[in-house]
């Protein structure tokens, strides 16, 4: 049995997958998303002061724990498990990357930076979505 967040790793797992984690790319008000992603930019706003290199350096340092759990899940690794997993490490790589745009766009406002963010994921998934048929 595949713990939550655990990557689909065949066909016959992509088969099994709930419908409710397809993508859908033709939301017109995703708030859920909307809410996570203002929450995420409050918080780079109020955490203390750091450079883009220092939350770059983060950025490498959560992607090298992703690759360490799915090397472990694969097999590649005797290490156990971590408690974050290959979810929770992906989450964190996807922190360090809010905060980095949050960084990178001083002269926006978290509701325009917000919106800005959430128009970009829309248009890279329909990209990624023709690339995929």
């Amino acid at each position: 049995m595949k713990a939550l967040g655990d990557e689909l790793n065949d066909q016959k797992d992509l088969e099994k997958t709930p419908k409710k984690f397809t993508v859908d790319t033709d939301w017109t008000e995703p708030t859920i998303n909307k809410s996570i992603i203002r929450q995420a930019l409050d918080i780079c706003q109020d955490a203390p002061r750091r450079s883009i290199y220092e939350v770059l350096g983060q950025l490498v340092e959560e992607a090298g724990e992703l690759a360490t759990e799915i090397n472990i899940k694969n097999g590649f690794s005797k290490k156990p498990v971590g408690k974050d997993g290959i979810l929770g490490e992906a989450v964190d790589v996807l922190l360090c990357a809010l905060d980095i745009i949050w960084l990178n766009s001083a002269n926006l406002s978290n509701e325009e930076l917000e919106q800005m963010i959430l128009v970009t994921i829309k248009s890279k998934l329909e990209k990624w979505k023709t690339q995929q048929q």
